[in-house]
């Protein structure tokens, strides 16, 4: 008892560890664990954590690996598995831990959670829903069984089903953020029949808005926030725009005091990357000699990824593989190799052995592919680095979509898109982000103008039909007629707000419209 009691004490030192980010000193504490020891499953998966945190995906996996079979079967490694195969890009292989040696009458809420959202993760919806039905019999009314299931069905596209299980989940916590602000994107308001003034009175209840109680919780501020978007979308239905530009505004301050974004880190690091991936010094790269030809769809949300996504992915010649961010997760893992610390990140890109770094993203791949198919990325966000992308995969064919910039920014600003692009919630910052993104395209447009295709989303409205013509000649494809079938790939999808909704959002709308088209057409 006294050996197992101390493992306990320095197993909670070294989740402390972790929890401060004291990464190196977590390490040698886990070697020392591992040779006491080896065969003990939480030894094993705190120094699996320890491995992950240090980007080390395959001596994280190795840990887990190394115990013996009557321990690696519990649930919970299998479970940890899965999501480390997520991280390190071996979707098919994570699918294949997901699916076997998970007795579900075994896992607890936690596991089983965890485990809908790895098939979530990686759009297996029906088998998020069977999962999590299957727990729901063990675990009948539980409010976070209940709230994903909603979100299956949301994404399975059944809205009534959907809503049958926001309403158990708000019938038991009718606080439940996640649950108030999904019910307002499900079903829509009318003047007659809405949610406003439940909403409201939840507001009322919470207390003083975040940015003047700095004692506030970020529980308490994501209740506040996601309230606030609730009532944005429902006023917007029924016609009060300014009820809801109003509460866009605040549900955006709310949120915006939970993130640490720094614009001048950001924007800094975008304006190297500019300075450095010049035609000059490509030149003198040892580029890849890969004969792949990749698509890659890029931009900012609320563009028309959902229909460009729909039209490619009924192509016979293209392997959809999401927008999982590999090529950033494989060049990261590349720098910390191939330049020292005190490298500026741009720079230390530049010093990356691109072939090995096109046959690692082309080989990630490869279990998603059938003979004769190239990839199709949609991880818009990758127009970051298009010019490294260029360098890994000569071959590479960007579809660049966008929009006009105030309605895209207003599409940004109006929608929450849950700890990712952070720089969305204060408008100055939008803006200033908006018009940085615009500088990295017009770059990567002088540099490899053949490569990139512009595609608008006021185009793609008005003749779809011409548009698909236009995608697949600039991606060398032949013609398909599957292409403009109306079904399509399910799964979440970002809000796209009408041409011209702006215009609705009052004072604050039009002050940072009016600055955004002012500093367009000066070039910045």
């Amino acid at each position: 008892m006294t050996t197992m009691r101390t493992l306990q004490e320095l197993l909670n030192e070294g989740s402390m560890l972790l929890q401060a980010q004291r990464i190196d000193e977590a390490q040698v504490l886990a070697a020392s664990l591992v040779t006491r020891f080896p065969e003990h499953a939480e030894v094993r998966l705190f120094a699996s954590d320890v491995s992950s945190l240090r980007g080390d995906a395959v001596d994280a996996l190795a840990h887990l690996d190394a115990l013996p079979e009557s321990v690696a079967a519990h649930p919970r490694i299998f479970i940890r598995k899965a999501e480390l195969l997520i991280g390190d890009g071996r979707r098919k292989q994570a699918l294949e831990v997901a699916r076997n040696g998970l007795p579900l009458d075994s896992v607890n809420e936690q596991l089983l959670c965890r485990l809908a959202r790895i098939f979530l993760d990686l759009l297996q919806l029906s088998d998020a829903r069977d999962c999590l039905v299957a727990g729901l019999a063990r675990l009948p009314g539980n409010l976070s069984v209940l709230y994903l299931l909603a979100v299956a069905e949301c994404q399975l596209q059944h809205p009534e089903e959907a809503m049958g299980y926001l309403d158990a989940v708000l019938q038991k916590e009718s606080r439940h953020s996640g649950a108030l602000h999904l019910r307002s994107r499900l079903r829509p308001a009318m003047p007659e029949l809405n949610h406003i003034a439940e909403l409201r009175s939840i507001l009322d209840a919470s207390g003083a808005p975040a940015d003047t109680d700095a004692a506030t919780s970020n529980a308490e501020r994501q209740t506040r926030a996601l309230t606030h978007y609730a009532i944005a979308l429902e006023s917007e239905e029924i016609g009060d725009y300014q009820e809801s530009a109003a509460a866009y505004l605040a549900g955006a301050r709310e949120y915006r005091t939970m993130l640490s974004y720094s614009a001048a880190v950001e924007l800094g690091a975008q304006a190297d990357i500019r300075e450095r991936v010049l035609a000059a010094r490509l030149a003198q790269l040892d580029l890849s000699t890969s004969t792949a030809k990749p698509v890659f769809l890029v931009g900012l949300p609320g563009a028309g990824e959902p229909r460009v996504t729909r039209l490619l992915t009924r192509h016979s010649a293209l392997a959809p593989i999401g927008e999982y961010g590999d090529f950033k997760r494989l060049m990261s893992t590349l720098v910390s190799k191939a330049a020292p610390e005190e490298t500026s990140d741009a720079e230390a890109c530049l010093a990356i052995d691109f072939d090995e770094l096109g046959r690692r993203y082309l080989e990630t791949r490869r279990e998603a592919m059938a003979d004769g198919q190239e990839i199709l990325d949609s991880t818009l966000y990758q127009f970051l680095y298009m010019g490294f992308i260029t360098a890994a995969v000569p071959g590479a064919r960007f579809i660049h979509l966008c929009r006009d910039p105030v309605d895209h920014c207003y599409g940004l600003f109006t929608t929450l898109f849950f700890g990712a692009h952070s720089y969305s919630y204060d408008l100055d910052e939008l803006v200033d982000y908006y018009l940085s993104y615009h500088q990295h395209m017009e770059h990567w447009k002088a540099l490899f103008p053949d490569q990139i295709l512009d595609v608008t989303y006021e185009d793609l409205l008005q003749d779809m039909p011409g548009q698909a013509a236009r995608i697949l000649e600039h991606c060398s494809l032949e013609w398909e007629d599957a292409v403009l079938d109306s079904d399509g790939p399910n799964g979440p999808e970002v809000r796209e707000v009408e041409v011209g909704a702006w215009s609705r959002g009052g004072a604050a709308f039009e002050t940072v419209a009016a600055r955004l088209r002012k500093e367009l057409a000066q070039g910045r």
